[in-house]
C-alpha cells in the first residue's frame, strides 16, 4: 500500500513526459494490491478479527477496501489529468517541423498506444521521399541536412516496441545511407539491411537494395573477398574463344600493411583449357574504411564502397553454361554439379563496378562473381567453398 501512495506522490510533483512511467508504476502497484487483496482475508485473518479497545469489533477488511478505492480514484484522476496535458503537448510537437528530439513523441505515443506515431512517422517519410530522394534517386547532399535521422534511428533500434512501426524501416533506410554515403559518415560496420525484391527485376529496390548490398560487402562475413580457406575456380575465355582457368586460395595476411582495417593473401594458380598449370601468382587484398584494394607490383582500388555514383549498379546474376572442368583441377566434377545446383536455386544480387569498359560483379554470398573486359576476357565463377 505504501508504494501505491509513493509512486502516486512523485507522479503528481514531476514534469509530464517523466510522469509516464511514474504513472505507470502506480497504476502496476494498485493492481498488484487489488490482486492480493482477494486472498488477503485468509492470509490475515487473525489479524481481521481484532477488537477495540471496549472490545469491538474493528472492520479493518472495510478500511482497507476503503483506502484501496480512495487509491484507485486518485490515480484514474492522474491518468486523466496525464491524457488530457499529453495530448495538448502531442498536438504542439506533432505540427512542428521534423528537427526534433524524438524521444518526447516516442514517449507519448508509447502512452496511448495508438497510430500517432504511425502517422508522424509517415509524414517523416513523405519529406525524406520528396527532398532527398527526387525522382527515385538518392541526394546525399539533400539527406545530410536532416540532422535528427541519427536520433530517430536509435530511437527505433533501442526500443523493442517499435519494431511494429510500419515506417520505422524506411526511417532506419534513410538514417543509414546518411552514415553510409554521408561526409561524416563513420567507417563502422552498419548491421544488415533485409531489402526484398522480385527475382530478375534489376533496379526495383534502387538506391535501398544497393545500400543493404554495399553494408553487406563491408561486413567481417562478406564472400568478398572471402574468410580465410575460401577456394574459388573461374573460368574465362578469350575474344577468340580460348577457354582458361583460374583457382583461388583466400590465406591469412602474416604481414597486413600499416593502417588497413583488413587484409588477406590470395594464392592464384593458372591452368590452360586442359587443366596444365601455366602461372602463379600471389595478391594482397585489403580494406581501408570503405575501400577494397588489390596489390600485385602495385596497388589498384577494387571498390569503394562508400562512393555513390552511376559507375555502380545492381543487377542480378546467372552464370552462363558451365564447360566441363578437367580432373587435373582441385575440384571434384560432383562438387561442381552440386554447386551448379545451388546457384541455380538462388537470386544473386551484386554490385556492379564499371571501370573503362569493363565491369565487376560482386555478390555478399558468393564473392567476385564475374569480370567482364571486351576485348580481352571475361570471367565467370564456377565453383566456391567457404568456410563458415
Amino acid at each position: 500500500m505504501s508504494s501505491v501512495l509513493a509512486w502516486q506522490r512523485v507522479a503528481l510533483e514531476t514534469d509530464d513526459l517523466e510522469r509516464i512511467p511514474l504513472v505507470k508504476r502506480a497504476a502496476a502497484s494498485y493492481d498488484e494490491a487489488v490482486g492480493r487483496r482477494l486472498t488477503f482475508d485468509v492470509a490475515a485473518a487473525e489479524w481481521l478479527r481484532l477488537n477495540d479497545e471496549q472490545g469491538r469489533p474493528i472492520n479493518l477488511g472495510g478500511r482497507l477496501d476503503a483506502s484501496l478505492e480512495e487509491l484507485g480514484a486518485r490515480i484514474a484522476n492522474a491518468t486523466q489529468e496525464l491524457d488530457t496535458r499529453l495530448s495538448e503537448r502531442w498536438a504542439e510537437l506533432s505540427t512542428g517541423d521534423f528537427e526534433q528530439d524524438p524521444a518526447p513523441l516516442v514517449a507519448i505515443a508509447d502512452w496511448f498506444g495508438d497510430d500517432r506515431l504511425e502517422r508522424y512517422t509517415g509524414r517523416f517519410v513523405d519529406e525524406l521521399r520528396a527532398k532527398a530522394e527526387p525522382n527515385g534517386v538518392l541526394s546525399v547532399s539533400a539527406l545530410e541536412r536532416f540532422d535528427r535521422l541519427p536520433a530517430w534511428a536509435e530511437a527505433i533500434t533501442s526500443a523493442p516496441d517499435l519494431e511494429w512501426l510500419q515506417n520505422g524501416g524506411e526511417l532506419l533506410l534513410f538514417a543509414y545511407a546518411q552514415r553510409f554515403y554521408g561526409s561524416q559518415g563513420a567507417d563502422e560496420v552498419l548491421p544488415p539491411i533485409d531489402v526484398r525484391f522480385r527475382n530478375g527485376d534489376d533496379g526495383v529496390n534502387g538506391w535501398r537494395e544497393e545500400l543493404a548490398i554495399r553494408i553487406a560487402l563491408l561486413r567481417g562475413d562478406s564472400a568478398f573477398p572471402g574468410p580465410v580457406g575460401t577456394r574459388a575456380l573461374y573460368h574465362a575465355r578469350s575474344p577468340e574463344g580460348i577457354s582458361s582457368w583460374l583457382w583461388e586460395t583466400v590465406q591469412d595476411d602474416p604481414q597486413p600493411p600499416t593502417g588497413v582495417d583488413r587484409s588477406w593473401m590470395v594464392d592464384q594458380r593458372f591452368y590452360d583449357a586442359a587443366g596444365n598449370v601455366r602461372g602463379k601468382r600471389q595478391l594482397r587484398v585489403y580494406l581501408r574504411g570503405k575501400r577494397y584494394y588489390e596489390k600485385d607490383v602495385r596497388s589498384t582500388e577494387v571498390l569503394d564502397l562508400g562512393r555513390l555514383e552511376n559507375t555502380y549498379q545492381v543487377r542480378g546474376w546467372t552464370p552462363d553454361s558451365m564447360p566441363e572442368v578437367p580432373d587435373t583441377l582441385p575440384v571434384r566434377p560432383e562438387q561442381v554439379a552440386e554447386f551448379k545446383r545451388l546457384l541455380e536455386a538462388g537470386a544473386w544480387r551484386c554490385l556492379v563496378r564499371a571501370h573503362g569498359t569493363a565491369q565487376t560483379w560482386f555478390s555478399p554470398e558468393l564473392g567476385l562473381v564475374r569480370h567482364d573486359d571486351p576485348g580481352r576476357i571475361t570471367r565467370e565463377l564456377v565453383y566456391a567453398e567457404m568456410p563458415r
